[in-house]
C-alpha cells in the first residue's frame, strides 16, 4: 500500500496548501526520516503560514536520504525542470508549480513501493506454507515447480503449482508468481530444442490443470538437470526457444522466461534472445551484478534473517522482479 494525498495530482488549477508539506512530512516522519534539525516552520506548516521554497527542498533532501538508505540511487529532476527557489532558500525566487507536489509526493511512493520487486523464492511444502510467506509481508513468489529427469519429457511437477493455486485462492490474489521449471538437457539421440519443448509442454499443462484462474507471472526454465549441458550459444538458443515454443503450445497467455547465471547469459549470447531472462546472483560476491538487454531481474541466494540488508542490496540491482532465496528450505522470516 502507498501513501494516498489530498488533491491528488496537483493540477495548475490546484491552490498550494499547507496540507500538501504536512501530509508527506507526516509520511517521511512516520518511515523515520524527519532531517535532523526538524522541519522549518514545522513540524506542521500552519494554514496561515506560505508553503515556502525551502518546504519543498527539505522535503526532497529528506527523501532522498530515504532512498539513499535503501540504494535507490538519486532522485529525479524537478519535473518543472526548476529546484524551487526564494528568499528562504537565498536564491532567485521561482513559482511553485503543480509538478513540485506531485513530484515529492511519486518520490515518497517510491520509496514505498522499493520492494514490491522482490519475492520469496522456496521450496514449499503445502498452501500453508505459501501463505504464510505473503502473510509475512512478501509481495511474490517463486515456487518449484518441477524438477528434472533424465529421459522425455526432462521434468516432473512436484505439486507446488497447485500450492500456489491454493493461496491465490485464500489470500485474493495478493502477490505476484514465478512458477520455475528444472528441464534437463537432452539424452542421447534427441535435441536440444526438442528437450526444451518437451519441458515447456508440461509445464504449461500442469499449469493449466492446477491453476485454471491464476496464471504465474512468469513460467521460467530453469536449464540444468540431467545429461550434457549445451556448449554453444545455437544450443543454448534451441534449448531456450523450444521451452518457450513448448509452452505457447499449450497456453498462449502464458508469459515465458529463463534462469540462467552470468556467466552463461555472457558466454551463449543469450541476451540475443527475445525471451526475459533472470540472472542468478550469489550474494556472497562483491559489487554488482551484470545487466544486459533482456536481463528483467535477479534470483539472488543466500539470504539470513533478518533480511534487511539483502533486501536494500538487491533493490540497486534495479531489476523489475526479484527473488530472494534463504539458506535452508523455506521462507524463515519476512523482508
Amino acid at each position: 500500500m502507498t501513501t494516498s494525498w489530498t488533491d491528488y495530482p496537483a493540477t495548475s488549477d490546484t491552490p498550494i496548501k499547507a496540507i500538501h508539506v504536512n501530509e508527506v512530512r507526516a509520511a517521511i516522519d512516520n518511515a523515520g526520516g524527519t532531517p535532523p534539525g526538524g522541519w522549518t516552520d514545522g513540524p506542521t506548516v500552519s494554514s496561515s503560514t506560505p508553503v515556502k521554497a525551502k518546504h519543498l527542498v527539505e522535503i526532497h533532501d529528506a527523501i532522498q536520504t530515504l532512498w539513499n538508505n535503501r540504494n535507490l540511487g538519486a532522485l529525479p529532476n524537478w519535473s518543472s525542470g526548476v529546484q524551487p527557489g526564494g528568499t528562504s532558500m537565498a536564491t532567485a525566487a521561482t513559482v511553485i508549480h503543480a509538478g513540485d507536489i506531485n513530484d515529492v509526493r511519486a518520490w515518497f511512493n517510491g520509496y514505498e513501493t522499493w520492494n514490491n520487486r522482490i519475492g520469496a523464492y522456496a521450496t514449499f511444502s503445502s498452501s500453508a506454507d505459501v501463505v504464510n510467506a505473503v502473510n509475512q509481508g512478501w509481495p511474490g513468489i517463486g515456487d518449484v515447480a518441477g524438477l528434472g529427469t533424465p529421459s522425455s519429457p526432462y521434468t516432473v511437477s512436484q505439486g507446488e503449482d497447485q500450492y500456489v493455486h491454493d493461496a491465490y485462492t485464500q489470500l485474493g490474489n495478493r502477490f505476484w508468481w514465478l512458477s520455475f521449471w528444472t528441464v534437463s538437457w537432452p539424452a542421447s539421440g534427441d535435441t536440444y530444442y526438442n528437450a526444451g519443448y518437451q519441458g515447456g509442454r508440461v509445464a504449461a499443462q500442469t499449469i493449466d490443470t492446477t491453476n485454471p484462474t491464476y496464471l504465474p507471472t512468469y513460467v521460467v526454465l530453469d536449464p540444468e538437470g540431467y545429461n550434457t549441458k549445451a556448449s554453444t550459444a545455437s544450443q543454448w538458443a534451441d534449448f531456450i526457444n523450444g521451452f518457450v515454443q513448448g509452452v505457447q503450445s499449450i497456453d498462449t497467455r502464458l508469459p515465458t522466461a529463463v534462469y540462467v547465471g552470468q556467466s552463461d547469459y555472457q558466454n551463449y549470447n543469450i541476451g540475443s534472445l527475445n525471451v526475459p531472462v533472470l540472472l542468478a546472483v550469489d550474494f556472497t560476491d562483491p559489487g554488482s551484478p551484470i545487466s544486459g538487454p533482456n536481463v528483467q531481474g535477479y534470483v539472488a541466494y543466500y539470504a539470513t534473517c533478518p533480511a534487511d540488508s539483502y533486501m536494500n542490496r538487491a533493490a540497486g540491482w534495479g531489476g523489475r522482479i526479484n527473488t530472494i532465496q534463504f539458506s535452508g528450505s523455506g521462507v524463515p522470516c519476512g523482508p
